[in-house]
């Protein structure tokens, strides 16, 4: 007889499962090399038990990075509520948000997401613009205020950020690049706030 679980301890163990995954994505730099062993081993549980939680392991990456898009934009309100400038919240989400050590968005790159979203079910198309390339720095910029006519070129400072942040040279270049380009990104933030 199968064994039976309160709601609570399913969405604890799913919760677990979402968290060890992340962790895993992060050590391993990326999505390629996690496999579901990798995950039920991380969390203590079997891997059939993995497949009453998740229909797939594509299934579980969504969930790792729909929560962390959700805790980047809980973040964002944080910000926004903050008395600052736009040029100074833009330099703090950056800073604090994009720049994080654990961002495990920096490890699903657009052709991971193009890729996992092949493999989702129907019910999950269309769903990729929230996590890759214009559509989602476009609503964070309408969540920083900043105008969306501006997205192009702030995506791009995005992306050089982003670059640098992975790039193998010294870490005193790292920071002195980083620096200029997120100074940048937040004097041009500034220019064009819609507040």
């Amino acid at each position: 007889m199968p064994k039976i679980i309160s709601d609570y301890e399913r969405e604890r163990t799913q919760e677990a499962i979402i968290k060890h995954t992340r962790q895993l994505i992060i050590s391993k730099k990326g999505i390629k090399d996690v496999t579901v062993d990798d995950i039920v081993r991380s969390v203590g549980l079997s891997k059939g038990s993995f497949y009453s939680y998740f229909k797939s392991k594509e299934e579980c990456f969504y969930k790792v990075l729909e929560t962390a898009v959700a805790g980047v934009f809980e973040q964002i309100e944080l910000i926004k509520k903050e008395n600052l400038s736009t040029k100074e919240k833009a330099e703090k989400f950056l800073r604090e948000v994009f720049l994080a050590d654990d961002r495990v968005g920096y490890y699903f790159s657009t052709i991971d997401i193009e890729a996992l979203f092949r493999k989702l079910p129907p019910e999950y198309s269309g769903m990729e613009q929230n996590f890759i390339g214009n559509g989602l720095i476009t609503e964070i910029m309408e969540a920083m205020n900043i105008s969306h006519t501006q997205s192009e070129a702030l995506f791009t400072l995005l992306e050089c950020i982003e670059f640098v942040a992975y790039k193998t040279i010294s870490q005193q270049a790292k920071e002195e690049v980083i620096d200029a380009l997120v100074q940048s990104f937040a004097e041009y933030a500034g220019k064009h706030s819609t507040v």
